[in-house]
């Protein structure tokens, strides 16, 4: 089968690969769609250090089945299905407790399991992590799924009290928080990216998109909400995981907020410790999602719930992939989601 392979910083190429059967407990899937995240480009160019040369990557796809490993009853040939692609060691304490994204062994299809990713005509997946989709929905906003459900689990950490949220980064990430969010109805909902295609794309998901600056959300948290709202909003999510943003996030939260980060690219930032500790500001991280938040998120997409057509900005093959992942990487193309069909 063909597959993109990751040679190291920068490099990667199509190769034919042996096509593997499922194991007992798996289902294989013909890739239909897998989309190209923002940490894949990351690892690609060697920043983030999540990759390891030899691999194929691809943690966001969805496919049909096309096999079943011994003791699979659930599924069949021909199914087509959305997965969840986090696998836990099953025998902590956190998959016990169904919060898999925690597991001290956790392995991420695409990632790390050592096992070929979604970049590649077939994958098998264990069968438990799978969901079926409806006919009517389009695989590649299907995969769609993975995004949305990091946002689901990361707004879980928003304060019941809270009624205004603000959103740092307008990526693919700060989008699926902005859907999300109006789906659930909970918030007054503030967009800060610096590009004004994605914030128009914000506004269409039913955010108050606004430029990066603290003082233009103060400014227009006071206009909505009255004076006292001027000192910040009641929760804010970093959505991009650098420093300059992390520190716009923690500014842009009042006295006694809370800020979940999410973005996590840089390893280490700086962080003001007077600042967090005299505002009384709540700090929460948050990683990826659980089995749970996948299955809540793709019956919302089989509910037509999401406005997922304008999220994918381009298509590519296989054969194409490498030179749109040297693209991304030297900035040369903009995109929200790119997606590879193989």
């Amino acid at each position: 089968m063909k597959a993109i392979v990751y040679d190291g910083p920068n490099q990667m190429h199509l190769e034919d690969l042996p096509e593997s059967s499922p194991q007992t407990g798996e289902v294989k899937l013909r890739v239909a769609a897998c989309g190209i995240c923002g940490s894949d480009v990351h690892g690609y160019t060697g920043e983030s250090g999540r990759r390891t040369p030899g691999q194929v990557m691809g943690h966001e796809f969805a496919g049909e089945v096309v096999d079943c490993g011994e003791g699979v009853s659930d599924w069949k040939p021909g199914d087509r299905v959305a997965a969840f692609n986090i696998i836990g060691c099953g025998a902590c304490p956190f998959c016990a407790a169904g919060q898999v994204q925690c597991c001290p062994d956790r392995k991420v299809l695409g990632v790390n399991t050592g096992k070929v990713g979604a970049f590649a005509e077939y994958i098998s997946v264990p069968a438990e992590n799978l969901a079926v989709l409806n006919d009517e929905i389009p695989y590649a906003e299907a995969l769609l799924n993975e995004p949305l459900a990091v946002s689901y689990h990361a707004l879980a950490n928003v304060p019941e009290s809270a009624k205004t949220l603000a959103i740092v980064g307008g990526g693919t990430i700060g989008q699926s928080l902005a859907m999300v969010a109006k789906v659930m109805g909970k918030w007054d909902v503030y967009l800060m990216e610096p590009l004004e295609e994605k914030r128009a794309l914000a506004e269409r998901q039913g955010a108050k998109a606004i430029p990066s600056n603290v003082e233009t959300l103060r400014a227009h948290l006071k206009e909505d909400h009255g004076s006292d709202a001027a000192l910040g909003a009641d929760a804010v999510i970093e959505a991009v995981g650098i420093e300059k943003t992390v520190l716009t996030a923690l500014d842009a939260a009042r006295p006694g907020g809370t800020v979940v980060l999410l973005g996590n690219l840089a390893k280490e930032v700086t962080l003001p410790l007077q600042h967090i500790s005299s505002n009384e500001k709540h700090l929460v991280g948050t990683y990826g999602f659980n089995a749970q938040d996948f299955r809540q998120i793709v019956t919302w997409i089989n509910e037509g719930r999401f406005d997922l057509t304008p999220m994918i900005t381009g298509t590519c093959t296989l054969e194409e992939t490498p030179r749109v992942f040297e693209d991304l990487a030297a900035g040369r193309r903009q995109a929200v989601k790119i997606v590879v069909e193989p």
